[in-house]
């Protein structure tokens, strides 16, 4: 948005209403020194809200015109003295309107004025506004009055040109209007920081909570699932019963009609035989009559004879007294012989009833020996049922033992799970910061491949120097990489004869130079022991490192007797006031070299190279991990095969109920 022109009043030198411009895309300023160039650069400046202080004065005031007005001014000029006085100094009030035009072709009269009195005032299109509606017009049109983006004032480019990269930035950022939102940068990073990391916290915690909320679910399932089974085998156990409950009534019913019939039959049965015993009872009485009546008539017959023989003859009175007394004694035998019929009569009662019982000690006997054999099949049955019993109770207690021990494995691969999840979280973490700044150069690349396939084809080669050491403490790493140098990639074999091999194999397939240190032949100079506790402050490099005892002469060839020290100030004096003769090297990476002269400034040595190794070892841990991890995910029990157990369960248990209701 350009200026148009600028209207000015009794501003510092500016006497009266001025207007200056208009103004064009391109506009320069000329004349001679005291002419008002500064002074129309500070309207601008003060018409925009920039402070007195920067307008090059002290106070508000001091920019109101102070000096004599002319007799012959205008009839404006003349009205405004007759309002503000006559004479050097009678200005009470001050103003500056710029006069802009957006892009859309409209006009902005942006005006403030000020009063000897301090007092300030603002006005945007003839409308009196605060300072802050002021300000936020000029900042909807990009102008920053605090980043000062709209001029240029005198001496800035030079103190731009003079200042450090620091203050630079500084004030790179103060225009861009960056630098007041510093603090809420840095409130933001952290803000942004925590966030993060409660976000990976939360989302390590939302991973497991979703691994328990699954294992829930699928107990969940497995739990309504054998209540349901639950349930269903009590409904079928009921059917069952009541299946049973039915046909036992059926039974019943059955058994009580064929024992109403059966008695039916028995009582009809029993009427026959009595009838047929008391016919056979009528004959058999009947011929014993026929028999005793005979008898008497042979005995008559017999005792007539004998009488005739023996001249014995009844005459008829005899004869009538002799039936006379038989009738009276068979009329006074009637008592007894009805007894002896009752007696007869009681003793067939007697023989039946004796009949009967006999029946019936048969039936009793012919029933205890088909219940002897009905509980002799029952004991059978029942030993059956009970080994059936134990025998299911055993597979039923292995089963459930089988569940437990498949849901007791689930939660130990799964809180497994959790710890290796965790711990490859850590590594990720910990990888994402390790090669954050890590870049490996494809020759690097290059060599760590032809060291590989040297490894494959020799044997006796150890490794570089670099991987074969490692600084005890972080803080050694510049300063042992100082004093390895061009050894640091050094490659250690056993012997001569396979270093010469190597260079003969780089040499015919191209592949560039190395530096071998064979191990036989190699000269190493003896350690000087009085250097290890020479100076508070300094130390062998040999005593900094680790490595393995079979590399000690390389490591003696490539550290020699060089030290380690804090800082310059006991490098310097061991090599200067101690006059030592003795490579020094700072923990900075400062070197004081045997001659005396000193090698300083940004080391391009770093720790990069032994950084590498904790991240490839890193990256193993991380792939031995992930392996652990796939292992357990492929021995974690299946849900079928917990299903198939439930369901086997449910199996055993109603199977178990039938065989415990037999019993």
């Amino acid at each position: 948005m350009p200026i148009i022109r600028l209207e000015v009043r009794d501003f510092k030198s500016y006497r009266g209403h001025q207007v200056i411009g208009p103004f064009k895309n391109f506009t320069s300023i000329m004349g001679p020194n005291g002419s008002g160039k500064s002074n129309l650069m500070d309207a601008i400046s003060f018409v925009l809200g920039v402070k007195s202080a920067q307008l090059r004065s002290s106070q508000l005031k001091d920019l109101v015109y102070r000096g004599r007005r002319l007799a012959n001014d205008n009839d404006e000029n003349a009205e405004d003295d007759d309002e503000e006085g006559d004479g050097e100094g009678t200005a009470k009030k001050a103003w500056v309107m710029a006069v802009y035009l957006d892009q859309d072709g409209n006009e902005y009269h942006f005006q403030r004025t000020i009063s000897t009195t301090g007092g300030s005032e603002y006005r945007i299109n003839s409308r009196v506004v605060s300072y802050q509606s002021y300000n936020e017009t000029l900042e909807q049109q990009n102008i920053l009055v605090k980043a000062k983006n709209f001029l240029v004032f005198q001496g800035d480019v030079e103190a731009v040109a003079s200042q450090s990269p620091k203050d630079l930035t500084r004030l790179i950022e103060q225009i861009s209007g960056s630098l007041e939102l510093a603090d809420r940068y840095e409130e933001s990073k952290a803000a942004q920081d925590r966030a993060t990391e409660n976000a990976t916290f939360h989302f390590a915690k939302r991973r497991g909570i979703a691994g328990e909320i699954k294992q829930f679910r699928e107990q969940k399932s497995e739990a309504e699932r054998f209540e349901e089974l639950i349930a269903r085998r009590d409904s079928l156990v009921v059917h069952r019963l009541l299946w049973k409950l039915y046909h036992i009534e059926e039974a019943i019913e059955s058994n009580a009609r064929d024992i109403r019939s059966k008695n039916k039959e028995l009582v009809q049965l029993r009427s026959e035989q009595d009838a047929e015993k008391q016919k056979e009872d009528l004959d058999r009485l009947n011929r014993q009559l026929e028999e005793i009546q005979a008898a008497a008539s042979a005995a008559e017959e017999a005792q007539r004879k004998l009488a005739e023989q023996q001249g014995l003859s009844f005459s008829e009175e005899h004869l009538e007294e002799y039936h006379s007394l038989k009738m009276k004694a068979h009329t006074e035998a009637v008592d007894e012989r009805q007894q002896v019929e009752t007696l007869k009569r009681e003793e067939r009662t007697t023989l039946r009833a004796i009949e009967s019982q006999r029946d019936k000690l048969e039936q009793s006997r012919a029933r205890k020996d088909k219940l002897v054999e009905d509980s002799s099949t029952q004991g059978t049955r029942k030993d059956e049922c009970e080994a059936k019993v134990t025998e299911l109770q055993a597979q039923l207690a292995q089963a459930k033992q089988e569940l437990e021990n498949s849901q007791a494995e689930r939660t130990r691969i799964t809180q497994l799970e959790t710890e290796l999840n965790e711990k490859l979280q850590k590594l990720h973490d910990q990888l994402r910061d390790a090669t954050q700044d890590s870049h490996e150069t494809a020759k690097e690349a290059r060599f760590k491949e032809t060291l590989a396939t040297l490894q494959r084809l020799f044997p006796g080669i150890r490794g570089r120097v670099v991987d074969l050491c490692k600084p005890t403490q972080r803080k050694y790493e510049t300063a042992v990489s100082v004093i390895l140098g061009r050894n640091i990639d050094a490659i250690v074999v056993d012997h001569e004869k396979t270093g010469i091999d190597c260079i003969e194999y780089l040499r015919n397939q191209r592949l560039g130079q190395a530096t071998f240190i064979p191990l036989d032949t190699i000269k190493v100079k003896p350690i000087n022991d009085k250097f290890r506790s020479f100076a508070k402050g300094a130390r062998l490099a040999v005593d900094v490192i680790q490595f393995d005892p079979a590399v000690e002469r390389a490591m003696h060839h490539a550290c020699g007797n060089a030290l380690v020290c804090d800082t310059t100030e006991v490098a310097k004096y061991i090599c200067y006031e101690k006059q030592q003769e003795v490579k020094a090297v700072t923990l900075e990476g400062t070197v004081i070299h045997k001659g005396g002269n000193i090698t300083g400034g940004r080391s391009s040595h770093s720790s990069k190279k032994w950084e590498d190794k904790e991240v490839a070892e890193m990256r193993r841990n991380q792939n031995t991990l992930a392996n652990q991890l796939r292992e357990l995910t492929q021995s974690k029990p299946r849900n079928k095969n917990d299903e198939n157990l439930i369901n086997e369960i449910s199996r055993l248990e109603s199977a178990l109920a039938l065989a415990k209701d037999d019993l």
